[in-house]
């Protein structure tokens, strides 16, 4: 009879090898470093940027992140910017377009790429440059700081906006930022401290101007000796062309002005400059001030054949000695007439 015999085969059931354990672990440990890494780096990347910047979906476009438009002060004359930052990936394959008011500023042929760190003209007519620093390049990214750079004027560009049309010529997806240039200040023009009264039983009074400025606040502060004195209020006026003209008034003992070791300042401050200091001594007051006369203009006229009444202002002299003469012109000739001066009262 014939024999059956069975085997039977043990298996060893006892899970993952310490090894195999070990590398699960590790591998898990890595990815958690790796997303916390680029958590952090994108927290400080935005921080960089500033809590305005407007977030694109990563990888949407190369270049990830267009800071807003940041205009530094701008000073009419001065050299003026307009400011952004580039952050992304291949920001050689970036292109930019730049508007003034709608109008395209176009770029030179010859145009550097973003990660050049080259300065580049812009055609006429204003006169823009567009200026790219070098590069901070990081683990995944580039960050390109940008300059528009131009001489503002107040007729051309307050009020201008100003815009930036970022676009990456490998994915063809754009991204475009604006900003509205506020104020373009202008710098007040500051006349010497000059004497416009002498008056040996009052007060000598000593004048400043600060003419065709914008925007209009400024203050003028006067100093004697070294101590603050009090000042009549600035009179300030409206020009013309937008700006504004300013006068500043201070009385000062003449016993002061006569003291050989005399000195006035007048600190005169305004957003387009900050502070400036003028100052006077008694040598550059008793210097000659010559006057400031105004055009002629009819002050009564009732027809032909009547008498006509005629005005013009003479003012901002020293000394006080002076002498107006009118003459009627005809023709080649010219005779003297009779007219009336009139001084006017200062408070």
């Amino acid at each position: 009879m014939a024999q059956c015999s069975c085997g039977v085969t043990e298996v060893d059931d006892a899970g993952l090898s310490a090894a195999e354990v070990a590398l699960i672990v590790i591998t898990v440990i890595v990815l958690v470093l790796l997303a916390l890494f680029w958590f952090f780096s994108g927290k400080q990347m935005e921080e960089m940027l500033g809590k305005a910047i407007q977030r694109e979906t990563p990888f949407q476009c190369s270049c990830h992140l267009v800071s807003p438009l940041v205009p530094l002060k701008l000073v009419q004359g001065d050299l003026g910017s307009v400011k952004c930052i580039l952050v992304g990936w291949r920001l050689g394959l970036v292109t930019q377009q730049w508007f003034i008011k709608d109008q395209q500023i176009k770029l030179d042929s010859q145009q550097g790429g973003c990660e050049d760190g080259v300065s580049l003209p812009l055609n006429s007519p204003s006169g823009y440059r567009l200026k790219t620093d070098p590069p901070k390049i990081d683990l995944f990214w580039t960050v390109t700081p940008v300059t528009l750079q131009f001489t503002p004027s107040q007729a051309d560009h307050e009020g201008a906006v100003c815009r930036c049309r970022v676009r990456h010529r490998l994915t063809r997806r754009s991204v475009e930022r604006i900003v509205t240039l506020q104020s373009i200040f202008i710098r007040p023009q500051i006349s010497d401290i000059e004497k416009i009264s002498d008056d040996t039983n009052a007060k000598v009074k000593l004048q400043i101007r600060a003419d065709k400025f914008h925007p209009q606040d400024i203050s003028f502060t006067w100093s004697v000796a070294g101590e603050k004195v009090t000042s009549e209020s600035a009179e300030i006026s409206d020009n013309s062309n937008r700006t504004f003209s300013a006068v500043s008034i201070c009385p000062v003992p003449l016993s002061k002005v006569q003291d050989p070791g005399f000195k006035a300042s007048v600190v005169i401050e305004h957003q387009s400059v900050g502070k400036l200091e003028t100052l006077a001594t008694q040598e550059s007051l008793d210097q000659l001030s010559p006057p400031t006369v105004s055009d002629i203009q009819v002050s009564e006229f009732k027809g032909l054949g009547q008498p006509c009444t005629l005005i013009c202002s003479v003012q901002d002299f020293y000394p006080k000695d002076i002498t107006v003469t009118w003459r009627r012109v005809t023709g080649d000739e010219q005779r003297p007439i009779r007219a009336k001066t009139v001084t006017p009262e200062r408070g």
